[in-house]
């Protein structure tokens, strides 16, 4: 990774140089992958197509990102070896080294969810069901990258995405294999099947209990006072720990614990709502289309059994 001098650790408008050269990288190559799968097949609808091309990309990003993130979490870094140390301040430059992978990894990250935002804004991704729930993940996820990364907690910040790209690729990939072949019914189950599992087991189980767990309780130990701290001479301040605003004290470490939170509440509701969908689908009240969270499953569903 020495070779790739563009990535330095330097200001913040050096690395949001590296942000926007990742986000232009990987934008041309979601045009490319897109193309690729969608090129030589016919489409009844111009829906499909963009479908197909955003399915197949997300294939490709999220398998790679998730070998990548476990390969630097477990074997470069060896930072899973010991879960109880994954809340340790440590200095960036000690973590990441100049132009190291795992600052690649970081500026990646980032671009990508920013890309994803970018594509559900300007149309170029199919609209969503529960697109504002989606914005808010992926918005929430940037923040906590960003801070995390700023603040030396980077254990914390490559634990997470970890945790949360392990289903991604099961979902996608049935996603792809649908859009692509709609005959292929049993292979899209079992990925589908796969991804639910997947997803209970890490962000029902091992983030909750296990990531925020010991976050939470190394917050407690070192800001025991958090969010109650008064200082009446302040109005607004900001130090190397924390800001204070109005007079109580919010540390950063605190600030991160929130975002945390955050993303568990859409864990919850993106889990119930894929029992309400299992539900759906085995009992035969709907027609299970919708599990893809693509908003315009149901409406097709509905012009079929008008034209039977």
């Amino acid at each position: 990774m020495r070779g790739l001098g563009f990535f330095q650790l330097h200001g913040p408008f050096e690395e949001l140089g590296n942000v926007g050269f990742c986000f232009v990288i990987l934008h041309v190559l979601r045009l490319l992958v897109g193309f690729a799968a969608t090129s030589g097949r016919h489409f009844a609808h111009d829906k499909d197509r963009k479908k197909l091309a955003s399915y197949a990309w997300y294939s490709c990003y999220y398998c790679v990102i998730l070998a990548w993130g476990a390969w630097l979490f477990y074997v470069d870094k060896q930072w899973g070896q010991d879960m109880t140390r994954v809340c340790e301040w440590e200095s960036i430059q000690s973590s990441m080294g100049n132009a190291s992978s795992l600052h690649v990894y970081h500026c990646v990250q980032v671009a990508f969810y920013l890309n994803y935002l970018f594509a559900m804004v300007t149309g170029i991704d199919v609209k969503r069901k529960d697109q504002l729930a989606f914005a808010a993940h992926h918005v929430i996820t940037v923040l906590l990258i960003l801070f995390s990364r700023n603040w030396g907690y980077m254990r914390i910040q490559l634990a997470t995405l970890v945790l949360h790209d392990a289903a991604d690729p099961f979902l996608s990939l049935a996603k792809m294999i649908k859009a692509a072949c709609p005959t292929w019914t049993w292979l899209p189950d079992l990925l589908m099947t796969s991804f639910a599992l997947v997803f209970y087991a890490t962000r029902w189980v091992l983030y909750p209990l296990y990531l925020v767990a010991n976050c939470r309780e190394d917050w407690r130990t070192l800001y025991p006072l958090d969010w109650t701290r008064v200082q009446d001479s302040y109005t607004f301040a900001a130090s190397d720990k924390g800001i204070c605003i109005g007079g109580v004290f919010f540390s950063y470490y605190g600030l991160a614990m929130l975002l945390l939170y955050a993303l568990y509440v859409l864990h919850v509701y993106w889990g119930l709502f894929i029992l309400f969908m299992a539900h759906r689908k085995f009992t035969g009240t709907g027609s299970g289309a919708s599990s893809t969270g693509d908003d315009n499953s149901d409406d097709e569903a509905v012009e079929k059994q008008k034209t039977q």
